[in-house]
């Protein structure tokens, strides 16, 4: 069962990690129990916020999980774990990471995810010289229905980037990482007002003014569209706050004219979605992703009706296109049936006639 963290798990959480230490700790070794059920098997990364090894259940040797292993140093810390800890075990859907358990281990905290080995969208964006419209408006609208669930939790994700968008073994987009989530039933997140996010992502008035709500994200969405179909940043890479604040307030280069098959119309979708005004965005997510399906059906219908033969190649499944192929063969198959029930009717109506 997926573990739910109530509130006295969480002050017992905010009351040990605030006293927890990680000057000296190297990592787990292979083979440690964690939990008294899970089983350490190779590690992944390491990151300012803790350790990420594969792991998985004694009940289930053949099921891998993640497991992230934090030693914060500060309340702030703590509350971040426990904001990431919290948001994602409120959102289940397809493309949002899910949660499976959480659990004391010594001064640290153990947090099971589940395990995406696909790699993540930076990935892919840096080992491939062009990724097809295709498989870009499979992922464009996956990463949209994964936000509208975020978004209809209350929770602001604050930190979309490609390092954050994961792909599972059967090639669906996972949104993950929310460490510096906000949502309306936790404390702020940064104490002491400074930025937190990633630069090149932020929407401009959380650079300049601090505030932030659901429209920020569309922001930062629409940056990594950009990203995703041109292979750059729509206003360049920036190094300060200062630098991005100047570079935001021009017009960035169309999508037509660094990626042809880009056609204006999603062109002024991402435009839209990276205004520098909140007010002139897409209001709600559910806006984009409407615009973005409409877009997607015109270009498979237009362009590329073998849509699902290359995805394999590409990202090592086909399941992405598994919607799409299941509206082709629903459409095939009431062409058949009618063809039959018409070829009856005449048949019927041929027999009366001689009768």
């Amino acid at each position: 069962m997926t573990f739910k963290p109530d509130k006295n798990f969480l002050s017992t959480l905010r009351d040990r990690l605030i006293e927890s230490d990680d000057s000296e700790h190297n990592g787990l070794e292979k083979g440690t129990i964690v939990g008294d059920e899970y089983v350490v098997c190779d590690p992944v990364s390491k990151g300012g916020s803790g350790f990420i090894y594969t792991c998985n259940r004694k009940s289930e040797p053949h099921k891998m999980y993640a497991l992230k292993i934090t030693y914060p140093k500060s309340a702030n810390a703590a509350r971040r774990f426990q904001a990431e800890v919290n948001a994602s075990y409120r959102v289940k859907h397809l493309n949002v990471l899910r949660s499976i358990d959480c659990l004391f281990h010594g001064n640290a905290l153990a947090y099971v995810m589940e395990y995406a080995p696909g790699g993540d969208l930076r990935d892919l964006l840096d080992n491939n010289n062009e990724i097809p419209m295709r498989t870009i408006f499979v992922v464009l609208r996956q990463l949209c229905e994964g936000m509208s669930a975020i978004h209809a939790k209350n929770i602001i994700h604050r930190d979309i980037k490609p390092e954050n968008v994961l792909f599972s073994a059967e090639g669906h987009i996972k949104i993950a990482d929310f460490g510096i989530s906000f949502t309306s039933d936790l404390t702020r997140i940064t104490s002491n007002g400074a930025l937190v996010g990633t630069i090149n992502y932020m929407a401009p008035e959380y650079v300049k003014r601090g505030i932030f709500d659901t429209k920020s994200d569309i922001f930062s969405l629409g940056v990594l569209f950009y990203e995703i179909i041109t292979k750059t940043l729509p206003y360049g890479y920036s190094r300060t706050l200062e630098e991005l604040i100047v570079k935001v307030e021009n017009a960035p280069i169309p999508l037509t004219e660094l990626r042809a098959e880009a056609d204006y119309q999603l062109s002024n979708v991402i435009s839209k979605m990276i205004s520098p005004d909140p007010e002139a965005r897409y209001q709600t997510i559910d806006d984009v992703l409407f615009e973005i399906k409409q877009l997607e059906e015109e270009y498979l219908f237009n362009n590329d009706p073998n849509f699902d033969s290359d995805f394999e190649a590409l990202l090592g499944d086909k399941s992405l296109s598994a919607g799409i192929s299941v509206k082709w063969f629903n459409f095939a198959l009431f062409l058949c049936i009618s063809v039959i029930l018409g070829s009856t009717m005449a048949i019927l109506l041929y027999k009366l006639k001689i009768v």
